[in-house]
């Protein structure tokens, strides 16, 4: 069931939206304009220019409902296409980021695991495996490693997800329709420019 708001005001006078004025081109306006040169004309120029340009306020009723639009979306994919473009367009490296922290990542933890294996064959007393100090020394640079870019990766994939989540609200409520006073109905998308 649409749940129905006030009335709203939208006042257009930021972008100066002027009715457009019937341009007559008879050859008598034509002469009488190009005599009128002085004050008078400029002052009358004036007077035009500020009635074309005064600001219109319509009354809008904007609508809305819980129930679930009348577009059919996929149910396994959480955001739309445009919704990723945008995402990438706002923030273009993210990509590339986490590809290079997960990569660090991984070769921080396989660096990891052939160092604890160094460390346990030496441990054991295996005669060519390299010295224990060195194993263990192996073993906290790789362990620093991989939890810093762990981290990093952690942290750009919370904020894409943030920002995913911030795009995908703005198009929904850009869907929402909103009836003017002339009676059309149309989408805050459509209002922008207003």
């Amino acid at each position: 069931m649409p749940t129905t708001m006030s009335a709203v005001a939208v006042n257009m006078s930021a972008t100066t939206y002027a009715r457009p004025r019937a341009v007559s081109s008879s050859r008598a306006e034509v002469l009488r304009a190009t005599r009128a040169i002085g004050a008078d004309a400029s002052a009358t120029m004036t007077k035009r220019r500020r009635r074309q340009s005064r600001a219109v306020t319509l009354p809008v009723r904007v609508a809305a409902s819980d129930e679930p639009s009348s577009k059919p979306e996929k149910s396994d994919e959480k955001y739309s296409n445009l919704t990723k473009m945008r995402s990438e367009a706002q923030a273009p490296f993210r990509v590339a980021r986490m590809f290079v922290f997960g990569a660090f990542a991984a070769n921080a933890a396989l660096g990891l695991s052939i160092a604890t294996l160094q460390a346990v064959t030496k441990a054991l007393g295996a005669p060519s495996a390299p010295p224990l100090d060195q194993s263990l020394q192996n073993i906290g640079i790789d362990l620093g490693a991989a939890l810093f870019f762990g981290y990093l990766y952690k942290k750009d994939a919370e904020n894409r997800e943030k920002q995913m989540a911030r795009i995908s609200r703005e198009e929904r409520l850009s869907a929402l329709k909103c009836e003017l006073s002339s009676g059309k109905v149309v989408s805050l998308f459509d209002l922008r420019g207003f």
